[in-house]
């Protein structure tokens, strides 16, 4: 059994729980982690089966070198036979240990410039690593193949879809789906509410529509949306335990982000694959990969010219043939069945 070491930048991200509970079923795992002060409540005790190095607060750049340099004495002294990491930092200690290092890229943040630094290590990392795991298939095509020399070979894609585990709750769920709602039309926001620009759009068309609610689960930017009477916060959440309970509450869900944000043009939001297993509608921004799936299957609508009031009318009058269209589309399309391919790269490096 290969003993592996899982890096988490955030250990209460429920995906990085995902790999973790998937490393465990064939490895022997050791978790290390970088304490984040911020959605505790999604931890769900994984903490206690796993190792601080430290704590990362905003801003604070030079307590991070610290905890990569006290990573690296952990990793070199280490037995381990890999290295599984959840950012390139992490990565590039990970390399200079001389073990097999392992990344998954879930943000290319550093394509919009905003991140020079991840920038620059692409080229220093991409050469050595073992394997890549990316979240959206558009990474590959919009931005690493031309890295296409060292990672051809060794990458597979890994979107970011509800575990198996998760199916009975949502046939559970299609199995009570009633889609008669004779009240108001009732929108939601689900997530790390992050794009101001996209969320003033949103105000401004919910401000004037009292014919609609806006239901808003997560956090962020939701102040925007103070002293609106039809608009509902419900606080965070968890994944996935509250997703039925949640888009059992909505209509229709909106996933706009700005869409001059390249790493957003490129990502397929995990709210993507929730709207099809719990048959909601989405209306998304225009000009990004999620548009031209949603356009592809008919999953919802695009909103042009920031029409948001078009594009959400055209669902309801026509709703049952976009729940319709997301009801036949096979599991696949969001359970993820293909998280096992994570044990055929690590295992094919010798």
């Amino acid at each position: 059994m290969k003993k592996i070491i899982f890096i988490s930048s955030a250990l209460q991200q429920p995906r990085h729980q995902k790999r973790i509970d998937l490393l465990n079923t064939e490895c022997n795992l050791e978790v290390y982690y970088f304490y984040r002060n911020k959605y505790t409540e999604n931890y769900k005790g994984y903490e206690r089966n796993a190792k601080k190095i430290g704590e990362v607060k905003d801003g604070k750049y030079f307590s991070r070198i610290l905890l990569l340099i006290k990573l690296y004495f952990i990793l070199l002294f280490s037995k381990s036979d890999a290295i599984y990491c959840t950012s390139p930092d992490q990565a590039l200690i990970s390399i200079f240990t001389g073990k097999k290092v392992f990344l998954e890229i879930a943000d290319l943040y550093q394509i919009d410039g905003s991140n020079r630094f991840y920038k620059i290590l692409d080229f220093i990392i991409f050469p050595f690593i073992s394997g890549l795991i990316i979240t959206s298939p558009y990474y590959y095509s919009g931005y690493l193949n031309k890295f296409d020399k060292f990672l051809k070979k060794k990458t597979i894609v890994v979107e970011n879809k509800l575990l198996p585990t998760f199916y009975e709750d949502i046939e559970k769920y299609r199995g009570n789906f009633s889609i008669k709602n004779n009240g108001k039309i009732r929108l939601g926001l689900i997530g790390n509410l992050s794009f101001k620009k996209s969320l003033e759009k949103i105000k401004e068309f919910i401000a004037v529509n009292n014919n609609y609610e806006l239901h808003i689960f997560g956090d962020g930017l939701y102040n925007i949306f103070n002293g609106l009477d039809n608009v509902i916060y419900h606080g965070r959440f968890k994944s996935p335990e509250d997703l039925p309970s949640i888009y059992s509450i909505i209509d229709v869900n909106i996933i706009l982000y700005d869409n001059d944000n390249n790493n957003v043009k490129l990502a397929l939001p995990n709210k993507l694959y929730e709207s099809i297993a719990f048959l909601r509608p989405i209306v998304c921004s225009d000009n990004v990969a999620l548009s031209d799936i949603v356009r592809k299957d008919s999953l919802g609508e695009v909103v042009v010219n920031d029409d948001i009031d078009f594009a959400v009318n055209k669902i309801i009058n026509d709703y049952d043939q976009y729940v319709n269209h997301m009801r036949n589309l096979d599991s696949s399309r969001y359970i993820c069945f293909e998280q096992s391919e994570i044990f055929k790269l690590i295992n094919s490096v010798e």
